[in-house]
């Protein structure tokens, strides 16, 4: 027995001591193969369009980049590269995944793009010959041991046709089309930046042929300060580069970049391999200039008399975006002229010229910041009859805007001063938006929303800088219609100790454009306001504001009109007494009805989905989200 268990001993003894061993070897083992680092979860992006991918895989082409852009540099706020938390921070960015989809911008491959363009000659053949090797013949770059270029900047003047000239491009090549505002995409948050641009490459990648377009470039790619990586944008650069030097894995894919200003962009971005292109789009030729006067012309009634060749001596230095200016103001003036003589007119040289003379042509970068405000509405007629109840409302609103869009000379022949706008008050929710919209699209009117919370600025100057410009950009266009939504924020009662309030030098503004309304014939101010009684006097007094239109909750009738609309396309109960909930739903405006229609909705789609049969909307599941709508409505 004890000879048996000194054996087992023994025996489990030597077992141990081998395993001890192997533990050893497989620790050293561990230790010698080289270290994986993890890598963060990346933003799935779809195939799009599929046949590119397809392509892709038969016939793989170099990558390359070009960047256009021209915008300050950001305030330095990033940590140094190699510094633990702003590389955690970038990687729980990336991890989250940035939305690519925004810079996506679909366009139609046409082979006679680039013969579409007006002017630019020279960077045309430039940009296409370019882009001909890495993207028709990627295998030649291979062949004869080139590396293939990142990517091309074009630099020039605002409005010269930068980003007009890149999308032709994309369209010529069939390529897909990234477009990336530089100062869009900088954002304050430390890694957020990278990884946007991390993920537009990938996608890119991912969709070849493709060209990233980055407008703006100066606002990441401005010259370094020698002290190391101190501002965000330093950090975001540092990413592109790194982007651009792994070109050789990211064939089909090509980067261009715009600026207006060349002299600040960082040497690192412009070194061989990089942006080493670099192609000049300058103002216009005299004769460029007339074909580009003609292009904007194009369908428009014109003097026959008009010598371009004279429009054209008079407009040397301006950009293609301020001779569209120019003709359309001249249309403007010609239409007018049209519309108080009961004649048909045409554009003359005299027109062009008064344009010019009046100062009226924007800047590129006013033009700019005003389309944030435009609204696209198209002409429709029927516009007012769509509208769901509000009927005293639609006829007092339409009766308003009869005379000032239609027969201004009316005005001039009785002797009266034309009225400046109208304040549209009454409970939120209740449309006073949608109304001033259909009254754009009834007279066929350009339509600037101005959310007078969001505009108003701390920084002096600005908000009145925008009303302004806004101003500016509506007369330039007329007929349009400028509607102020909470117009309290800036034309709050102010308190008689003088401007001291951001608000009050912007109502200052406010009331000084509305008194010079006599020579903004076509141009019409709707006011929206919840609280009429807190509004300055001086907004509300004759030849300002002085007509007011309530908005008020709908009645019934207004209730059961609006809840078969909101009701249309939905499965509603045949049964569903629509009066009996028009009755409980007293005091609800058309925001709060739809709102309740669609709660119900989706109750009911709930049920359907856990009892697997089709469903009607009933009574009972409106009765049941009334008490949470009615709750939000308080």
């Amino acid at each position: 027995m004890f000879q048996l268990a000194s054996l087992l001993g023994g025996l489990l003894g030597y077992l141990l001591g081998i395993g001890f061993i192997a533990w050893i070897i497989h620790s050293i083992w561990l230790a010698s193969r080289p270290q994986q680092r993890s890598v963060p979860k990346q933003t799935t992006i779809d195939t799009w369009p599929p046949q590119w991918s397809q392509q892709a895989q038969q016939q793989q082409s170099p990558a390359t980049g070009t960047f256009f852009g021209n915008v300050p540099s950001d305030p330095a706020l990033w940590r140094p590269v190699g510094q633990p938390t702003a590389q955690t921070q970038a990687a729980a960015a990336e991890d989250k995944g940035a939305d690519i989809s925004q810079f996506r911008v679909e366009v139609e491959a046409d082979p006679d793009a680039f013969e579409k363009v007006v002017g630019m000659e020279k960077a045309k053949t430039e940009l296409r010959d370019a882009l001909e090797l890495p993207f028709l013949n990627p295998s030649k770059i291979k062949q004869f041991g080139l590396k293939p270029t990142s990517g091309l900047i074009l630099y020039g003047p605002p409005g010269t046709g930068k980003t007009h000239l890149a999308r032709a491009a994309a369209e010529y090549f069939g390529a897909e089309f990234f477009v990336v505002n530089a100062s869009a995409v900088s954002g304050p948050q430390v890694g957020s930046t990278e990884a946007t641009i991390r993920g537009i490459f990938k996608a890119a990648k991912a969709q070849t042929p493709s060209i990233i377009f980055f407008d703006e470039i100066d606002v990441i790619g401005a010259r370094r300060d020698g002290q190391g990586l101190n501002r965000p944008s330093d950090l975001a650069l540092n990413t592109l580069l790194t982007e651009l030097d792994g070109f050789e894995k990211r064939e089909g894919v090509f980067v261009i970049a715009a600026t207006n200003r060349l002299d600040t962009i960082d040497e690192a971005l412009l070194r061989p391999g990089r942006l080493e292109l670099k192609i000049e789009i300058s103002a216009p030729n005299y004769q460029e200039r007339i074909e580009l006067l003609k292009f904007f012309a194009k369908n428009k009634p014109l003097d026959p008399a008009l010598n371009w060749g004279d429009i054209s001596k008079k407009t040397n230095g301006l950009t293609g975006a301020f001779l569209g200016s120019v003709v359309n103001g001249a249309a403007k003036i010609a239409m007018k002229r049209s519309i108080e003589s009961r004649k048909e007119d045409v554009i003359t040289l005299q027109d062009m010229f008064s344009v010019m003379r009046e100062g009226n042509i924007q800047t590129d970068q006013e033009l700019k910041e005003v389309e944030n405000f435009r609204v696209h509405v198209e002409h429709d007629p029927d516009a007012f009859e769509k509208v769901v109840g509000m009927e005293k409302a639609k006829t007092e609103l339409r009766d308003a805007l009869e005379l000032p869009f239609l027969n201004p000379s009316k005005i001039k022949q009785f002797g009266l001063k034309p009225t400046s706008g109208l304040i549209l008050y009454g409970p939120p929710g209740t449309g006073k938006t949608h109304l001033a919209r259909a009254a754009a699209a009834f007279f066929g009117a350009e339509f600037f929303v101005v959310n007078a919370s969001s505009v108003s600025s701390s920084l002096v100057g600005s908000t009145e800088a925008t009303i302004r410009g806004i101003f500016k950009a509506a007369k330039a266009q007329t007929p349009s219609i400028i509607f102020f939504d909470e117009i309290d924020v800036i034309g709050a009662r102010r308190d008689g100790q003088g401007l001291n309030r951001p608000s009050d030098l912007a109502l200052n503004t406010l009331l000084t454009e509305l008194d010079g309304f006599e020579d903004r014939e076509g141009v019409f101010v709707v006011a929206a306001t919840n609280r009429l009684d807190i509004l300055d006097e001086a907004l509300v007094r004759p030849g300002r504001f002085e007509l007011k239109i309530e908005i008020k909750a709908p009645n019934e009738e207004e209730r059961i009109e609006l809840l078969k609309f909101f009701g249309k396309e939905k499965p509603l109960d045949p049964a569903l007494n629509l009066r009996e909930l028009a009755k409980i739903t007293e005091g609800m405006t058309g925001a709060y009805l739809e709102g309740l229609t669609n709660a119900a909705a989706k109750r009911t789609m709930k049920r359907e989905i856990r009892t697997n049969k089709d469903e009607n909307i009933t009574y009972d599941d409106f009765i049941s989200v009334l008490p949470e709508i009615k709750n939000n409505q308080n």
